[in-house]
């Protein structure tokens, strides 16, 4: 419902999004940073000022889990677990990916019922972040394969450009590693071109605006449209929320790190147990 006040978040990238739904405006932020911990909580503030509203009256809050930035994904998550637990409210978290995908099917009209989305991010090291996407009925994109992390080259085996839809950053930048015959079949979708700075968007009108829509204020048109659509949405706790790395080594887990310091704690303890005298 447009009365809700929501809170969306993705912190992914090195520009930080935060957009504020409240009396059915979205205020959002675009802002580029050195470090988003300097700057997320300073923005949520000012959003919430210039709507007139505080952290209480929040219905729900909305992140991108990855995969992403490292460091930016931390910072994302963290501050909306707090949020969500201070507040005692549920999360949505949704895949980068997704938001991508979600956006090409709403602002381009070629994209029909049973396309393909290929999904394409820069993931460092000479690899891309890639998944697939299926639109169904709802004009909703339906993953057919999970983010994965792999290098470039790899993609044009496993699917066929045949009704395909080449969507993300990454594309122009890792096309030398693409078939040329397969780049040339499968239908491109520019970037979004998104202004820095602050604006309100009034949600009656919102089609007026999906061009420059931050991945933050996507989320929320996603959520609407899944509302509209009578679709469930997803919720968590904030307990529950994770990181998508993709890149499943990059950090231990709290599990991980607890079973070494367990396994250390008792090969250290067998290391000085005293030994049986000889007979």
């Amino acid at each position: 419902m447009h009365n809700e006040t929501l809170l969306a978040i993705d912190t992914s990238t090195h520009t930080l999004y935060v957009t504020l739904q409240h009396q059915g405006i979205l205020w959002q932020s675009v802002a580029p940073v050195e470090k988003h911990a300097n700057a997320i909580n300073t923005t949520i503030s000012t959003l919430c000022d210039a709507a007139h509203t505080t952290l209480q009256d929040i219905d729900c809050f909305v992140v991108n889990h990855g995969p992403g930035s490292f460091t930016g994904l931390r910072v994302g998550l963290a501050t909306a677990q707090a949020l969500a637990h201070a507040c005692q409210r549920p999360i949505l978290s949704l895949a980068n990916s997704l938001i991508v995908a979600y956006q090409c099917i709403q602002t381009d009209a070629r994209i029909q019922q049973g396309d393909t989305l290929a999904i394409m991010h820069d993931a460092k090291l000479g690899e891309v972040y890639f998944a697939l996407y299926q639109v169904n009925q709802h004009q909703i994109p339906v993953s057919i394969m999970d983010e994965t992390v792999c290098p470039p080259s790899k993609i044009a085996q496993v699917l066929q450009p045949v009704n395909t839809f080449r969507c993300g950053p990454a594309w122009p930048q890792f096309a030398k590693h693409i078939p040329a015959s397969w780049l040339s079949t499968a239908n491109c979708i520019p970037a979004m071109q998104i202004q820095e700075g602050i604006k309100n968007i009034n949600l009656n009108t919102i089609h007026q605006h999906r061009q420059t829509l931050s991945p933050a204020s996507i989320m929320l048109d996603y959520y609407h449209h899944c509302q509209a659509q009578g679709l469930a949405i997803n919720t968590e706790h904030a307990s529950a929320l994770k990181p998508n790395y993709v890149r499943q080594r990059v950090a231990e887990t709290t599990e991980e790190r607890a079973a070494k310091q367990a396994a250390k704690h008792s090969n250290t303890s067998q290391t000085h147990q005293p030994q049986d005298k000889a007979q």
